[in-house]
């Protein structure tokens, strides 16, 4: 018995050596240069592939640059418009602070300590939510790192310094300084100013008849149709002030206050895993597909819920961020878009139907 003992202590002893292996691995070993000689001798230590899109969780909501005549430009930037996908002057920085940038200091985040970052050439990204080091690490194609090195408390503000430079400001009060050894990065273009459009905001009811107030069943029908992948299916039902449109797998509902709420009930397939970067991606295509989403978007926040991720979108009109709907009864709608993924699956989608547009655009 002891013989048998010890031959199933050494098997575990040698499953877990190996597992260490594999973990540090994907730790310390993996980058986007693939620079790392083992990668050539084990390649079961590349980390699995980032899914296309994923570099959109770290467009930040609001750009700064500090302007040699010492102003600011400002600029808002979203997931799906026309600033979808843009290559900021700085990210070239960040990405070479993540490969091979060193610390330097924590110092606390105030004003006086902060500013002498901001003279030009800086940029400064802002996050509606605070960030996770790891995960903004993996928006820009990295694992580990010198920022999980480090242990980086949440953020949400990045500062970077065209002479190498780079603040993180995170959210309980310190502010970490890194360094990144070349400073010949590229800065492109001028920026507009921000602006204010006056006269307000027009609002349109996309799923209304004419734009008014108005509905009609079949009407509302065709404009859900997309969710469904057999519109032959849907069954339609009235019950009160709701539109609900049917099948065997799916549940649109449409409130008289203009909110829509889109439900799955197709199986999930769990056997992948939970992945936060395929349930991010997930969330922003399905926005992209809904034809009724005019408005831009931004990522606003963002929780998990067991094996599930809750991802908050807000709307960004005339290059600038809406803070107040202004219409219809919006209890229980924090955000004019939510967007729930269970395993790379969206099972729950729930927004405000309606469209704004700048007065006079």
């Amino acid at each position: 018995m002891s013989n048998v003992f010890s031959h199933v202590k050494s098997v575990a002893i040698v499953l877990l050596a190996a597992l260490c292996v594999y973990q540090t691995g994907l730790l310390w070993f993996v980058n986007i240069t693939n620079r790392n000689f083992l990668l050539n001798f084990l390649p079961f230590l590349q980390a699995e592939e980032l899914p296309e899109g994923f570099d959109k969780f770290v467009t930040p909501w609001r750009h700064v640059r500090a302007n040699a005549d010492g102003t600011f430009s400002t600029r808002f930037e979203g997931l799906t418009g026309s600033s979808a996908g843009r290559v900021r002057p700085a990210d070239a920085v960040l990405v070479q602070l993540l490969a091979d940038g060193s610390f330097v200091d924590v110092i606390p985040a105030e004003y006086e300590n902060i500013l002498p970052f901001l003279t030009y050439p800086a940029y400064t990204y802002s996050y509606a939510f605070p960030m996770d080091a790891e995960k903004f690490s993996l928006g820009f194609g990295q694992r580990g790192g010198v920022l999980a090195g480090q242990g980086l408390p949440p953020f949400k503000q990045v500062i970077v310094r065209m002479d190498g430079y780079v603040v993180f400001v995170c959210v309980y009060g310190n502010a970490y300084v890194f360094s990144v050894p070349l400073t010949d990065f590229e800065q492109n273009g001028e920026w507009e100013n921000v602006y204010t459009a006056e006269g307000g905001l027009r609002i349109s009811k996309p799923y209304a008849v004419d734009g008014q107030s108005v509905f009609a069943l079949d009407h509302v029908r065709r404009e859900v149709e997309g969710f469904f992948g057999n519109p032959a299916a849907i069954r339609s039902i009235v019950d009160s002030a709701v539109w609900v449109y049917r099948d065997a797998t799916t549940i649109v509902r449409y409130y008289d206050s203009h909110v829509l709420e889109y439900i799955s009930y197709r199986p999930v397939d769990r056997s992948a895993g939970v992945s936060f970067e395929v349930d991010f991606v997930a969330a922003v295509q399905f926005v992209e597909r809904d034809r009724r989403v005019i408005n831009d978007i931004y990522l606003a926040d963002y929780r998990e819920e067991g094996s599930r991720h809750v991802f908050y979108f807000g709307f960004l009109v005339g290059g600038l961020p809406l803070t107040s709907w202004g219409v219809g009864d919006m209890a229980g709608l924090a955000y004019p878009v939510t967007v729930t993924v269970d395993h790379g699956t969206v099972v729950r989608y729930r927004k405000l139907a309606v469209s704004f547009h700048v007065e006079g655009g």
